[in-house]
């Protein structure tokens, strides 16, 4: 699939990569729309990338793709918007459904490859 893949600071190139592996729990976004954030600027123009080579992008919107077998009220073809945050789901705060809380975090476009794919 093509992405714009952050390679160091003001470098972005447009190239392939290789389509995510879901897990289980998780759905494929086809994605339709992205946003450019605030948080992303630094990233490209200074060094607030956490790594390179990085897709960013975590303000999105699409299509369902691909449904994980474990994933539940969700088909292909559902129109849906990102939550970027990702919660480990197993800390104390999770398990209080408090996820914006959780310490062991991760995130769309920061941590893992984003929606600039």
């Amino acid at each position: 699939m093509k992405a714009a893949v952050l390679h160091g600071q003001k470098c972005i190139r447009f190239e392939e990569i290789d389509r995510p592996v879901i897990q289980e729990d998780e759905v494929l976004v086809r994605v339709k729309a992205t946003g450019i954030c605030g948080s992303d600027i630094p990233r490209v123009l200074g060094t607030g990338a956490r790594y390179y080579p990085i897709v960013l992008g975590h303000e999105f919107s699409g299509e369902v793709a691909e449904v994980g077998a474990k994933a539940e009220g969700i088909k292909i073809g559902d129109r849906v918007a990102g939550a970027p945050l990702l919660p480990c789901h197993n800390c104390e705060d999770c398990y209080r459904g408090n996820y914006s809380q959780c310490k062991n975090y991760s995130f769309i476009g920061s941590r893992v490859f984003g929606s600039w794919a």
